[in-house]
């Protein structure tokens, strides 16, 4: 038995360790420092308030209506699908016209192909632009609406209910607007990724597609010198040869129409620049007629040559017009050529109705029907053998209406003998037309007729643009002349002998860029021509290209010739002395000193020639100059500061050392001075500066005059100052405003001798106003009974 000694020993302990616990937790509160508890020091601070709910509601309402109204997708994006629709239709055209095996596609119509599907590419990289910005714009939106849809103090709003009573009707403003924008981001989003894909799928197809057009080019050469259809002798196997040609074209023709039509829409701003152009000449012309004609100058048109653009102005400026359009799109389809070819003979018809002869005009009406005939079997495409029969007839035709022409070519037209050589080479395409034909070369037989009647309708138009930029000049200047009040004439060979090799340059080298467009070796030869002058060339560590060089030089050509013509657009003709135009000419020299100078500094510029790498060989070019040009470089300084500085001007008498005469000219080198024997003088500017210059115009244009005179006769001093004074005045060469001085020398019994001084109006007329004067004293005195001695 357990002895219970331990066990209360054991109680007791317990019990007095659980009154320990009990006092050790018993109420301290009276031993704390007052106003310092833990709960207050760890307290949570940042408990949100009203306040703080309301100032995050507008903030999250202000985000939601940005992203409503910047989700929505703009009008231009929204249109962008219908216009990759429309480039997905012309490249499904496309593809079904290179995509036939054995499809003789016209040259022209491959290079129209070979256009649009470059403008296809380029319209649909400026569509991805704008669909990558619109993209970026819904993204940044989309991640705007995910950092909202994190933000903990709406949430916390939402979780407590006691909270969120007040601000009910804002929370569901907020789910609302929160809806409308996931919806607008989720349609946009969708709307972009379709157009993007569209617009990925439409570049690789345009890709795929131009390369098949350039092959074809590249072997429409080579075919076209092949054996195309069986010789025009045999004609079992022409027969089958045409039928299998039509199977294979069948909708191919359709086709290039629907082509043809994206083309022209695609093609719309070069045509509205070339109306503009048309418009512009018009409009031109018109004002310079109206001008003549207010002034009572209309019969001066005949004598100087103008008759087509007085006569008829707009069939002028319409044959113009469609005569350099090809110009405007050196790759347009064989249809839209022929068209302005078309409307460039209507032009020409009506010109050539009132001037050439019955006989002549009836030629050129067959000219015409050849060219509408040779357009039509042109666009046949079964080279059937009554189709190749009929089309050597129309040589043969041509042939003929080219002989006939060529024997009645009036005398006055213009570019003559350049007709009469593209005649000759028409005799020349024609033959070859016969001979290809009748080898089974149909498509060279075609290219050499049509080139044929292009070229004749072609170098006719250029012959009338020729005669229309003559006029256009010569009315300029006539107009010009008469807005300045100038009525003396000009000679016509003076104004149009400067510029007519540098318009005849222009009108063969457009003659040359339509012939070889006809002839479809544009193409090649400008590629050529341009990869040649755009090869990078090197000459030490300087880099260029002979593209650079050649379009300096043409640029400072340019210049030249526009500071040396622009002044027969204000007037100014070099054979003559005008009078009361000193300012406009001076204007017109310092015009052509800033074209001149603008000129070298846009060749420098348009170049891009490295002048930093020359800059050692532009130095001792200077210090060359400076030794052994310094002469010259004296006048060329000379000739600006006398343009400038204008101690005299253009019209003025001067008297420049021992030479006198009128300022014809002010050069950058040298100046011309205009005798009254007619001799031209020209001295060196700097000659011009070094020496007194005597100018008699450079205020006025007033002289004073003496003479000396003897009367006999019995007069008083002041009767003959009153005859003397009286004569002088009903000179017209005699300034009134100021009164003769008449200062008496010596009297010798009745003979009084006199000096008298008066001023002439003109110092050019100075020897006639002497001559007015002696004659009127001569015939007062006279009147008299006196004798002037």
């Amino acid at each position: 038995m357990t002895s219970p000694i331990p066990r209360f020993l054991l109680l007791l302990v317990c019990v007095l360790l659980t009154g320990a616990s009990v006092w050790a937790q018993q109420d301290t509160s009276h031993f704390r420092r007052p106003g310092f508890s833990a709960e207050s020091l760890f307290a949570d601070s940042g408990k949100l308030t009203a306040s703080d709910y309301t100032e995050r509601i507008q903030e999250v309402y202000q985000i939601l209506s940005h992203i409503n109204s910047s989700a929505h997708l703009r009008r231009e994006v929204k249109d962008l699908a219908g216009k990759l629709a429309e480039c997905d239709s012309a490249l499904q055209v496309v593809n079904r016209v290179v995509s036939v095996e054995g499809n003789a596609t016209n040259v022209r119509n491959l290079q129209m192909f070979n256009v649009l599907l470059q403008n296809v590419q380029s319209d649909v990289a400026s569509y991805e632009s704008e669909i990558d910005t619109a993209d970026n714009l819904l993204q940044s939106l989309k991640e705007e609406m995910r950092l909202m849809v994190r933000d903990t103090t709406l949430r916390q709003l939402v979780r407590d209910s006691m909270a969120r009573r007040p601000f009910m009707d804002q929370l569901k403003s907020i789910r609302a607007k929160r809806r409308m924008a996931d919806s607008l981001l989720r349609n946009g989003i969708a709307m972009v990724s379709q157009l993007k894909i569209r617009a990925s799928s439409i570049s690789i197809l345009s890709s795929e597609l131009t390369s098949k057009v350039n092959e074809k080019l590249r072997i429409s050469g080579f075919k076209a010198f092949g054996k195309e259809m069986p010789y025009l002798w045999e004609s079992g196997k022409a027969k089958k040869a045409a039928a299998a040609i039509a199977k294979e074209n069948a909708g191919a023709l359709n086709d290039e129409k629907k082509a043809l039509n994206y083309y022209l829409k695609d093609a719309g701003p070069k045509r509205l620049l070339l109306l503009l152009f048309g418009a512009v000449f018009l409009w031109w012309i018109i004002v310079n007629i109206k001008v003549i004609r207010k002034a009572g100058m209309a019969h001066t048109f005949k004598h100087y040559h103008i008759q087509l653009l007085a006569m008829q102005p707009w069939a002028s400026a319409f044959a113009l017009m469609f005569s350099i359009a090809p110009l405007f799109d050196m790759n347009a389809p064989a249809v839209y050529v022929e068209s302005m070819q078309f409307f460039l003979l209507i032009a020409l018809t009506f010109l050539f109705y009132k001037q050439w002869p019955r006989q002549l005009f009836y030629n050129w009406l067959s000219v015409i029907a050849l060219f509408l005939l040779f357009t039509w079997v042109e666009h046949t495409t079964t080279p059937t053998l009554l189709r190749r029969y009929t089309f050597i007839i129309l040589n043969i035709a041509s042939i003929v209406a080219w002989v006939t022409f060529l024997r009645r070519l009036p005398e006055e037209i213009a570019l003559k003998r350049f007709i009469k050589v593209v005649i000759y080479f028409n005799f020349v395409l024609n033959v070859a037309a016969i001979l290809h034909n009748a080898f089974g070369r149909i498509s060279l037989s075609h290219q050499f007729a049509t080139t044929a009647i292009f070229s004749f309708t072609s170098v006719m138009g250029l012959s009338v643009c020729y005669k229309i930029f003559t006029e256009a000049i010569l009315l300029q200047v006539h107009a010009s002349r008469v807005r300045q009040g100038i009525q003396k004439s000009f000679e016509v060979k003076v104004v149009t002998e400067g510029f007519r090799k540098p318009l005849f340059a222009v009108l063969l080298f457009i003659w040359l860029v339509e012939l070889t467009t006809n002839l479809n070796m544009y193409g090649p030869l400008a590629k050529g021509i341009s990869g040649f002058l755009s090869i990078p060339r090197s000459i030490g560590s300087i880099s260029f290209t002979f593209g650079s060089v050649a379009l300096f030089f043409l640029i400072i050509m340019l210049a030249h010739m526009l500071q040396r013509y622009i002044g027969y657009f204000m007037g100014a003709v070099d054979d003559e002395e005008e009078e009361g135009a000193k300012g406009q000419r001076s204007r017109l020299l310092m015009t052509k000193l800033i074209l001149i100078t603008a000129g070298y500094l846009l060749a420098v510029a348009a170049s891009g020639l490295p002048v930093d790498k020359i800059t050692i060989v532009l130095g001792a070019l200077g210090v060359g100059i400076g030794m052994g040009l310094q002469n010259i470089v004296n006048n060329f300084v000379s000739g600006i500061i006398l343009i400038f500085d204008r101690p005299l001007q253009i019209g003025d008498s001067v008297d420049v050392g021992s030479k006198s005469g009128k300022v014809k000219e002010i050069g950058l080198r040298s100046s011309t001075l205009f005798t009254p024997d007619g001799a031209e003088v020209i001295i060196p500017n700097g000659d011009i500066l070094s020496q007194q210059i005597t100018n008699w115009t450079f205020s006025n244009s007033y002289k004073r005059l003496d003479i000396s005179v003897t009367i006999a006769g019995a007069a008083d001093k002041e009767t003959l100052e009153k005859l003397i004074t009286d004569a002088l005045s009903a000179s017209p060469f005699v300034l009134d405003q100021k009164q003769p001085v008449i200062l008496f020398e010596k009297q010798k019994g009745t003979e009084i001798s006199m000096k008298v001084y008066f001023w002439c109006t003109d110092v050019q007329k100075a020897e006639l106003a002497k001559s007015s004067a002696l004659f009127l004293l001569y015939k007062a005195v006279t009147e008299k009974g006196l004798e002037l001695k």
